[in-house]
């Protein structure tokens, strides 16, 4: 094994999955800071701060050091230096913080969160930081203007502006500020975009939407997105769009893609959990 494997991250390719979960195990560090606030060291490198009242990612990331573990490695096999990226549902920034140091200093990040609490958090996490993203407190959508943020009381991640989408337990409505993609990437004065982790709680179809410029402008661009279906209101031409616009495959517990073509089309729309795509240029 690599001496200090993570010390640059892009060695987390040739690492295994579960190389990479006991590495970052054996280095996690917590320090409690107050006001439920702790500051956590992940992937053996990064200080994030995190709120311990959020019952989804938090513990594993407090415990473990990581999260999903196979993401991480396809994203760090993804994403190369120079890059533009767009992390959009940014939460604690886990994967903000990833994506910035692997864009390096001749790239490129902006976080996208439409809750506030969390913005603030991920300003304390940048002061921390190596590698900065450029934060946006707004909801990536298909219009500008203002939209209804839904948070579960203990499940943070799970915030969504779909109506449609059902909540676990008690959950507080908040008036935020939302925007197309194509106007949130040119304000921050972008040349191209190369990358996006999309993970917007059903949302996706009106980001998609609202990025008609990106998707035109850059053929280079890869994606990484969860998809939920049974969120969507229009799930069968959401699909068909992004088998347009997309090779289209999902991204497994290896880190390997498995690629899908149009006659499985049906097989995705069945899907009642999520699954997480690589959504990357067409041969």
């Amino acid at each position: 094994m690599l001496d200090k494997p993570l010390a640059d991250i892009k060695n987390m390719v040739f690492l295994s999955r579960q190389d990479i979960e006991k590495i970052s195990l054996e280095a996690v560090r917590n320090i409690y800071m107050g006001s439920n606030i702790s500051l956590c060291k992940i992937l053996t490198k990064y200080n994030i701060y995190l709120d311990g009242r959020d019952a989804g990612v938090v513990p594993n990331i407090m415990m473990d050091g990581y999260w999903e573990s196979w993401i991480t490695k396809f994203i760090a096999k993804t994403v190369q230096p120079g890059d533009y990226c767009v992390d959009a549902g940014a939460n604690f920034g886990y994967y903000s913080l990833l994506i910035a140091n692997l864009a390096g200093r001749e790239g490129k990040t902006i976080a996208i969160e439409p809750n506030a609490y969390l913005c603030r958090l991920l300003t304390m996490t940048n002061n921390v930081n190596e590698f900065g993203f450029k934060i946006i407190n707004m909801a990536a959508s298909n219009s500008t203007g203002e939209t209804i943020l839904s948070v579960p009381d203990h499940l943070w991640g799970s915030a969504t502006i779909v109506t449609k989408a059902e909540l676990p337990g008690d959950n507080r409505k908040e008036i935020v500020k939302s925007d197309m993609l194509d106007n949130i990437v040119a304000d921050a004065g972008f040349p191209r975009v190369d990358f996006i982790k999309m993970d917007c709680e059903g949302a996706e179809p009106f980001i998609i939407q609202g990025m008609d410029k990106i998707l035109a402008q850059n053929p280079q661009l890869k994606m990484v997105m969860e998809y939920s279906p049974y969120l969507y209101v229009d799930a069968t031409g959401f699909t068909e769009k992004l088998f347009e616009r997309f090779e289209v495959g999902q991204i497994h517990g290896d880190s390997s893609v498995e690629l899908f073509s149009a006659p499985d089309i049906p097989s995705l729309l069945a899907i009642t959990d999520h699954v997480d795509l690589f959504l990357g240029p067409k041969p």
